[in-house]
């Protein structure tokens, strides 16, 4: 009976750790750039929507979400755009009182458009943005939004620590051609 048992387990723990740990290393992209090249990439998620790949080096953290079957790059960078934006906006404070009846973020903490598809962002160790407060913030955050195809678009984050930048990480990131 407990021989029986073990081995039950034993199979259902091998087969647990085999469907946890689906990761695809160096997926084929439709993008390039010397800073990309230094990393290894995983296959994270997937759905009917994107893919989500990551990477991480000694102190960097790469992320590329691939986007299929996008008609409209501009109405798609712009809802992205909207949605971080959100995360800083102004509000009413929940108990206004004498000291502030507004919360706000400092104009340092807002994402900056670097160049016409690249912004610098702040984020939390937790890679997450909305952070207005420098004990908050681990991470200088670049992203890029780049569309390669009709309808293919990619989100590239890439998180250095604050102040650590790189300059190969602004260099261009460029379409693969097929």
């Amino acid at each position: 009976m407990n021989k029986s048992l073990f081995f039950m387990a034993t199979i259902f723990s091998i087969l647990l750790l085999v469907s946890c740990s689906y990761q695809v290393n160096n997926p084929e992209l439709g993008i390039q750039g010397t800073f990309l090249s230094r990393f290894k990439l995983n296959t994270i998620f997937q759905n009917d929507e994107y893919f989500l790949y990551e990477a991480k080096s000694e102190n960097e953290i790469l992320r590329i979400y691939e986007y299929n079957n996008i008609s409209d790059k501009k109405s798609f960078m712009s809802s992205k755009l909207f949605f971080i934006k959100s995360l800083y906006r102004q509000l009413n404070s929940p108990y206004p009182g004498q000291v502030s009846n507004k919360i706000s973020c400092s104009s340092e903490f807002l994402p900056k458009k670097v160049s016409d598809d690249v912004y610098k962002l702040y984020a939390t160790p937790r890679l997450t943005f909305g952070a207005c407060a420098w004990d908050l913030i681990e991470y200088d955050t670049w992203m890029y939004f780049k569309q390669c195809n009709d309808n293919e678009v990619y989100i590239v984050e890439i998180y250095v620590p604050v102040n650590q930048t790189d300059n190969s990480i602004l260099e261009n990131i460029e379409c693969v051609s097929n």
